[in-house]
């Protein structure tokens, strides 16, 4: 298969420029089909959807001339003593398959060019995609396992309690009050905000620019959320869960690693341990990379 192929190429190569795009299309699937040994299958389906295009930015025809001409064994074979000689001891068919591809590439060098503007790129229109692409995402998880409230005021006021004294007696017997004590947590609120200025013309004349910068805003939204909630001050921005229990040294809330600077199974279950046994159930783990290695149950 492959000499018939080689010999069919070299017949070819005088009027292989001629050829009808049918023509050359038939011989450049001919030699895809022919590497099949040297080709993955996915290469192959690439090769062939493209000498089979033909649209504005994909022609088929050049392609195709371009595969027939090296897709031959004889100029893998030309090509090879190329780079392992400086005179390469070509055969004549070889010398054929060396020309035709020559014969090829000449033909692309002299056509109109996109990339070069004097033949014929300055006629072409660019396209720009519009659509940002922020390089930087956070999927701000700590949202996924904290309780989120609507409020209108300015900070979040809670209700806590360690819950009601009880206790088993035998019958006949007084029960003590067990009456809850309650707490009031608060939390302050602080907005996230945002400004990003812009002129009139370029918010009519960019695609979609009040859509973009939307999709910045959230992204930059979910951002913040992430890195105060977790490690913020407290000062003009939220306290961080982090920084928080960093300062709460009393145990059960607080669990000290074994090994400072590294976190253990050791670790992992001290900390599931500490945790009130009516919590595991809904439980999450949240933890982040640090020197302290600090791990958090919720």
């Amino acid at each position: 298969m492959h000499q018939i192929l080689d010999r069919e190429a070299v017949e070819n190569s005088e009027r292989l420029m001629a050829l009808g795009y049918g023509e050359v299309r038939d011989l450049a699937l001919r030699s895809i089909e022919a590497r099949s040994d040297e080709l993955s299958p996915a290469s192959q389906d690439k090769l062939d959807s493209l000498v089979r295009t033909r649209t504005l930015s994909t022609d088929g025809r050049l392609i195709s001339r371009r595969v027939a001409a090296t897709g031959t064994r004889t100029y893998a074979t030309a090509f090879h003593k190329a780079l392992t000689s400086r005179t390469p001891p070509w055969s004549p068919q070889e010398v054929s398959a060396v020309q035709t591809f020559r014969e090829v590439q000449q033909a692309e060098m002299r056509a109109a060019s996109e990339g070069t503007g004097y033949a014929g790129g300055y006629g072409v229109p660019f396209y720009v995609d519009s659509s940002l692409i922020v390089t930087t995402l956070d999927q701000a998880e700590i949202g996924n396992v904290a309780k989120i409230a609507t409020i209108t005021t300015d900070a979040w006021h809670g209700v806590s309690t360690p819950g009601v004294v009880s206790g088993f007696t035998a019958e006949n017997t007084a029960v003590a009050d067990g009456t809850p004590t309650l707490a009031q947590p608060t939390i302050p609120v602080y907005a996230d905000k945002f400004w990003v200025p812009a002129s009139l013309e370029l918010t009519q004349d960019y695609p979609n620019w009040l859509g973009e910068i939307t999709t910045l805003f959230m992204n930059q939204w979910a951002s913040d959320v992430s890195e105060y909630c977790s490690v913020g001050t407290g000062t003009g921005q939220p306290t961080g869960l982090f920084t928080r229990m960093s300062t709460t040294t009393a145990n059960p809330a607080h669990v000290t690693v074994k090994t400072s600077g590294s976190l253990g199974a050791v670790d992992l279950r001290a900390a599931w341990s500490a945790l009130p046994e009516r919590y595991h159930l809904n439980a999450s783990w949240l933890a982040r990379s640090s020197l302290s290695a600090e791990l958090v149950t919720l």
